[in-house]
């Protein structure tokens, strides 16, 4: 009772001591069961987290500044709810640390704001990310979520500045435009290494990790039933990079929603680029989806078609980098069940076929070696809690 009461004390002291400072704590709790199959290959049950949105803990804080500029800060840390295992984070984009204890590696930045938009600056989320999220039915989460990011990403081994970037500067303008939005970021790896030449492991040069990329798009505010949206974004990556897969990554993709009220319509086409390494010349890759969402009791049935393809691709002789041309086809299925404004259930499938390679399983499953071609099915049901 005594640590009881303790504890009490010291929490009310905390919102007293910070309640000038408009400080917020939030949260999300996701978690769920996975099954995950792949053919010819494994299949596993698993106790999963964050499958359709990332378990995190965070504080968000606002203080005016007058004259209508502001000041902000928004610390985000996510963590694996199965396991209470924090989450990794990458300091220079390329390589990955962490992974134990809780650190903000979702987001932690410091921000100016006023009637001119906002700069802000630290670890984020980059736009590219949220240009992927915004225009799939499944927010690019669960087993069921857009074929074309799994894929891509298989393509290229260095992907830890895909979604977050580090030492980043990013600009937000301001709303009120008429429904008009944008945001543009740049980062860099902050590895000041010159001697490139002649790699043979996978250390980071200098160059690497530089991020640049941008968002911009259109949605009044959800008092229309149109919306559409245009991301970009270029990370360095070493060309002499002693990889198999290596040089810089180049994407970009275009959305686009219509809401009839019975039914929204969602799609989503987006393109790849790996530059010349020491083991090909560039490769690119494509891919796109169409996808429905409709009301459905208390909550909301989701159903998507996605696909995505590789080109073959060229070694630095001339020869075909890839055996075949990496292909797949991807069926998915959701339906997302509002308990209360904060408590969600949620169930999801996904269906892969692949061809030549790709090596894409759902749910923790795995492949066989060697491999050429298979299908995949992965299956999502869990709980998901916001505080």
């Amino acid at each position: 009772m005594k640590k009881t009461l303790i504890a009490i004390a010291a929490l009310a002291a905390f919102s007293v001591s910070y309640a000038q400072s408009s400080v917020t704590l939030f949260g999300v709790i996701d978690t769920g069961i996975t099954y995950g199959s792949a053919g010819p290959g494994s299949n596993l049950w698993q106790l999963s987290s964050g499958e359709w949105s990332g378990s995190r803990i965070g504080f968000r804080g606002r203080e005016d500044l007058g004259g209508g500029l502001a000041a902000g800060f928004h610390l985000e840390a996510g963590f694996d709810s199965d396991s209470g295992v924090g989450k990794s984070t990458s300091e220079n984009n390329v390589t990955k640390a962490g992974g134990d204890g809780i650190g903000f590696n979702r987001r932690a930045t410091i921000s100016l704001m006023g009637s001119w938009g906002e700069l802000r600056l630290g670890r984020d989320k980059n736009p590219l990310y949220d240009g992927f999220n915004d225009f799939d039915p499944f927010g690019g989460d669960t087993v069921a979520a857009a074929y074309m990011w799994q894929a891509g990403r298989e393509m290229y081994d260095n992907t830890t500045a895909v979604k977050r970037v580090s030492n980043s500067i990013g600009y937000l303008l301001p709303k009120g435009l008429g429904g008009f939005y944008g945001r543009a970021m740049v980062a860099t790896g902050e590895n000041s290494d010159p001697s490139n030449l002649n790699a043979t492991t996978n250390t980071a040069y200098k160059g690497d990790g530089d991020y640049a990329g941008f968002y911009a798009g259109y949605d009044n505010n959800g008092k229309g039933p149109f919306t559409a949206g245009v991301s970009y974004g270029k990370t360095q990556y070493g060309y002499n990079i002693a990889k198999t897969k290596g040089g810089n990554l180049t994407n970009w993709q275009i959305g686009a929603t219509y809401d009839f009220g019975v039914v929204k319509l969602w799609g989503l086409y987006s393109n790849d680029t790996v530059g010349q390494s020491v083991a090909h010349q560039e490769l690119n890759g494509n891919g796109w989806s169409l996808g429905l969402t409709a009301p459905m009791g208390s909550g909301n049935l989701a159903a998507s078609y996605s696909t995505y393809k590789w080109d073959a691709g060229y070694t630095q002789a001339g020869k075909p980098f890839y055996a075949g041309t990496p292909n797949g086809d991807k069926y998915s299925v959701g339906y997302f069940y509002s308990m209360s404004k904060r408590t969600w259930l949620y169930g999801a499938l996904g269906y892969i076929n692949v061809k030549d390679g790709l090596n894409t399983p759902l749910g923790g499953s795995t492949f066989n070696t060697g491999f050429t071609s298979g299908n995949s099915t992965g299956v999502d049901l869990g709980i998901r809690h916001s505080f």
